[in-house]
């Protein structure tokens, strides 16, 4: 059955199915059922090759079927196949096809091929299943048509079976082999039935459907929280990753952190270091002076000589010392700072063309704002909705022409059915009565067997038999009378000659009694022939006066129903019967048209105020105004010149979104350059670039300025090397009289100042060295380590991620809680109501000796005795009583669970533990529900098919072996015999 859903998934709408013109109602989630309950009818099972059975048809019918056959017969092996043929042997809820054991169990015994069709009937449609069991292969076609319809059901993902008997049924394979269809010896209740029950139950009540699964719905979201969020203590799930990588970043950071600060260390070692060189150069350059004074005190005639170079080195010195600051400027930060300065440079260009970027979407942003905000009301309607519009106008007018045409199908049919009344209104059909038939049928029965009586056959072989002993009675005198004529001529001589013969006379004296006996005996018998005759002369007499009477009375009902014979009273009541049929199909029809008639007119009505507020919403359509093609035009015009519009304006947005986050990133990187070479310009005790580029240059000039100096002092000492005492007498001695000599100048003084002076240098390369060593630890710590910043960005990214992941997997867990809760709370529902129909149905089995039945949670079935008024566990009961508990259970959880009364109930040898009594009340309540409902019950006993004709109830047999007599055939055989 193919069922089109007319309005996707909106809730409350309609479905049709087929052609056929039965509506069904979809309910929320997707699910469909028919109202009042859809009737299912097993009509045709084909084996082709299926266990035991090869190429076996059996034809079923509505109400009750026997299926009648001794042990081993093959009962149970039909029931798994209507199993199989409905659901296959697969397991559920399975991720991949998972086969059960009946799949082997089953396999024929003399055929390769492991196949069969059914047909069964839902409401007034047919259909055939085709199922190869090897192949695992299975195919759903209309019967009428032939046409493949397997795939307009759902398939599942695992097991690849296909839906077609839980849409029909509105159950599952679970439910369908542990209520509606019943196993030998099934009469207690298992954990998975109950599990399957709550379920279905939590599925109806909480989703509005049977056919969404709560069980599927929480794997579902177990198998999305494993697999997208997790949890910490899986280190392979997503959440355990980010918490591996943000406790690596973290680590990181730290290890970042601590190196920075180990640098911050250097730094501050540095600034500690620099104060003590530039005080060891003080100290140098004053014990420079001194021995430099000191040389010119003993040496002033010398020095007299190199006054010029004198002159030049001091003012190199003085520049050099004017200079000193600069003396270790760090000219390796040199090449950062003009990285830098270009980077800036380049980034805030980009800036600048983001910025005019930025401000022409703005602008190009404002004539669709102007036009979205004018057509704003059109951002309120359903668009996916609306899109349909163009079929419900379809819809619409098709409707409209359905309507007109089942009006005229209307006034077809009353005038048909009027043609019939007045048909049955004349008399010739009111004479005649089906007892009329029973009686002239019984009648000339009767009439047929006593004129076909065996009575005159009795009477001629009576005649016979008289006739018979008459001639012996006579032949028995003749007889006597030439005993006694040959007695006395033998006596004659006997007494004349000898008186010893005379002993000869004891023989026909024995002859004589012999024949007198039997002569005896021959008039007795013959008396009691002659008494028999006469009895059957009268029995013959009372029969024809009998034959007679009947005669009369069979002409009367012949006379009195207006016909000559019972065979053509039985065509007129026949011919009568089909009037009726068709005058009762007629009016079948005829409501159903009528309530066609009216579905239509209510759906179009429908459709047209669907359309009328679509168009209304848009100030198209005003109350009166027909609904035209161009209104239907204008409307999808407006409505798609509105989403382009939209998603133009969407757009810009989202290039303004994206140019303000590309501003911001370059305003972030602009802003961490400049912060780093504010650290370098801090480091190296400048201001700003140019201060800093100056400082480089005054570093390149004190290098220039020392070369220069050693140059002159290279000279200068070379003019004292050469010089001799004239020369050295030449010298300025007003040196002599500095203020600066302050004790005498002896050569010691001059070693003990050079000494003095080689300490301060050793202070001073010491200084240098560590000053060095410094630096080349900050280069090398920093060295292969991302920033800081970057760091903590990253880390930033990965706790939200996290956090947003955490967030998820306690929403599914609040999620698979409430649904679990929500399960649990059915029960509180669902067993008022059960046990009040179990109720009632063990009430009318057991002849209303146990009235409160109550049953938990997981099936447990406790009921009140009469005799202590208390509750107990049937369990307790007799084995037959505890059969009778769970039969009435079983079939109230599947009419409450698939709510519908009308699916075939199949019962396998479920009543052995019954005696008579309790038999006779189960079969009375089969026979009342085999009224609304098809029924199929195998058993290996002839009591259950004697017992329903007892009752005289309405049902089919179908014989699994050779046919046999049942017990009350074989007493009405035997009384006919005698």
């Amino acid at each position: 059955m193919c069922l089109e859903n007319e309005r996707g998934n909106r809730q409350g709408r309609w479905s049709r199915k087929g052609n056929t013109g039965e509506f069904f109602v979809l309910r929320p989630g997707g699910s469909v059922r028919k109202e009042g309950g859809v009737k299912v009818i097993i009509s045709r099972l084909n084996l082709k090759g299926f266990g035991k059975f090869k190429n076996r048809e059996i034809l079923l019918t509505e109400g009750l079927n026997i299926i009648f056959g001794p042990n081993e017969a093959g009962k149970t092996t039909l029931q798994k196949f209507i199993e199989g043929m409905f659901f296959g042997f697969k397991k559920p809820y399975k991720s991949r096809r998972v086969f059960t054991p009946e799949i082997q169990s089953y396999q024929p015994w003399e055929s390769e091929i492991y196949a069969g069709i059914m047909e069964y009937q839902v409401q007034d449609k047919k259909y055939l299943v085709e199922r190869d069991f090897n192949r695992d292969e299975v195919t759903l076609r209309d019967s009428l048509t032939g046409e493949d319809i397997t795939t307009s059901f759902t398939q599942h993902k695992g097991t690849k079976e296909f839906n077609f008997a839980e849409a029909h049924m509105n159950i599952n394979r679970n439910i369908f082999s542990n209520t509606i269809s019943i196993s030998q010896g099934q009469c207690v209740s298992d954990e998975e039935l109950a599990k399957e029950v709550s379920t279905k139950l939590s599925n109806i009540n909480y989703s509005g459907s049977g056919d969404i699964s709560i069980r599927k719905a929480c794997m579902e979201l177990e198998k999305v929280l494993r697999e997208q969020a997790g949890s910490e203590n899986a280190p392979k799930s997503p959440i355990g990753i980010l918490k591996k990588q943000i406790e690596d970043l973290e680590e990181k950071k730290v290890e970042v952190e601590g190196i920075f600060n180990r640098v911050r260390g250097y730094e501050a070692e540095l600034a500690e270091i620099r104060p003590l060189i530039l005080d060891n150069l003080e100290k140098k350059r004053k014990k420079e002076g001194e021995i430099k004074l000191l040389n010119e005190y003993l040496q002033a005639k010398k020095l007299k000589s190199v006054k010029e170079q004198e002159q030049k080195i001091s003012k190199i010195n003085q520049h050099i010392y004017s200079l000193e600051k600069y003396r270790y400027f760090p000219l390796k930060q040199k090449e950062r700072i003009i990285e830098i300065k270009e980077a800036v440079k380049n980034l805030e260009s980009n800036l600048e063309e983001i910025t005019k970027s930025l401000k022409k979407q703005k602008e190009m942003r404002k004539q669709p704002q102007k036009y979205v905000d004018k057509y704003n009301y059109c951002h309120q309607i359903n668009m996916e909705s609306a899109s349909y519009i163009t079929r419900d106008y379809a819809l619409y007018k098709s409707f409209q022409e359905q309507v007109i045409h089942k009006e005229k199908l209307v006034e077809t049919l009353e005038k048909k059915l009027q043609d019939i009344k007045d048909e049955l209104k004349k008399d010739f059909w009111n004479s005649s009565s089906e007892k009329d038939l029973y009686r002239g049928e019984k009648l000339e029965e009767e009439i047929n067997q006593l004129r076909n009586s065996p009575l005159k056959n009795k009477i001629d072989f009576m005649e016979e038999k008289r006739a018979m002993l008459k001639k012996e009675i006579k032949n028995t005198k003749n007889l006597f009378i030439v005993i006694l004529i040959l007695s006395g001529t033998i006596l004659i001589p006997v007494f004349l000659f000898h008186h010893l013969f005379i002993l000869m006379m004891t023989i026909p004296a024995y002859l004589s009694y012999g024949i007198y006996k039997n002569r005896g005996f021959y008039h007795k018998d013959f008396k009691k022939v002659e008494s028999e005759i006469e009895k059957l002369v009268n029995t013959d007499y009372e029969e024809q006066e009998k034959i007679k009477k009947m005669e009369d009375e069979l002409k009367e009902v012949l006379k009195r129903n207006k016909v000559v014979t019972t065979r053509d009273l039985r065509v007129k009541i026949s011919q009568y019967g089909v009037l009726l049929s068709e005058k009762d199909r007629l009016e079948r029809d005829l409501r159903l048209a009528r309530r066609e008639v009216k579905d239509l007119f209510s759906r179009h009505r429908e459709l047209e105020q669907e359309i009328t507020s679509f168009l209304k919403s848009v100030f198209l359509w005003k109350e009166g105004e027909e609904i035209t093609d161009e209104k239907i035009e204008e409307f999808k015009n407006r409505l798609s010149n509105f989403q382009s519009t939209f998603n133009l304006l969407k757009n810009i947005n989202e290039k303004i979104e994206e140019l303000e986050e590309n501003r911001l990133r370059l305003e972030r990187e602009i802003n961490h350059l400049k912060e780093e070479a504010e650290y370098i310009y801090i480091s190296a005790g400048v201001n700003d670039f140019e201060e800093f580029m100056e400082g480089c240059q005054k570093n390149r000039e004190i290098e220039i300025m020392l070369e220069q100096r050693k140059k002159h002092e290279e000279v200068l000492e070379a003019v004292m090397e050469g010089a001799s005492l004239q020369e050295l007498k030449k010298i300025d001695l007003s040196v002599l009289d500095s203020p600066q000599i302050k004790e005498e100048v002896t050569e010691e003084t001059i070693i003990r100042k050079q000494k003095e002076l080689e300490k301060i240098n050793d202070e001073l390369s010491r200084a240098k060295s560590k000053h060095g060593e410094f630096e080349a630890k900050i280069e090398a710590a920093c060295s292969g380590f991302p920033s800081l910043p970057e760091i903590e960005e990253e880390l930033s990214m990965k706790r939200e991620k996290r956090d947003y992941l955490q967030q998820q997997a306690t929403a599914l867990r609040t999620a698979v809680k409430m649904i679990e809760i929500v399960a649990r709370d059915i029960h509180r529902d669902f067993a008022p109501r059960l046990n009040e129909k179990v109720s009632k149905l063990i009430s009318k089995i057991t002849e209303d000796r146990y009235k409160q039945v109550k049953i938990s949670k997981d099936l447990g079935i406790t009921v009140m005795t009469p005799e202590t008024g208390k509750h107990v566990n049937i369990h307790e009961l007799s084995g037959g009583t505890i059969d009778q508990f769970y039969f009435s259970a079983r079939v109230m959880i599947a009419d409450l669970v698939t709510g519908n009364r009308n699916l075939p109930l199949i019962l396998d040898d479920c009543f052995v533990h019954y005696d008579r009594k309790r038999l006779k009340e189960a079969l009375k309540t089969l026979t009342e529900i085999a009224r609304n409902r098809q029924i199929i019950l195998f058993t290996c006993h002839s009591r259950e098919i004697d017992m329903l004709k007892e009752i005289k109830g309405k049902f089919q047999v179908f014989n699994l072996e050779e046919p046999r007599l049942f017990f009350l055939d074989r007493i009405k055989k035997k009384k006919e015999k005698v």
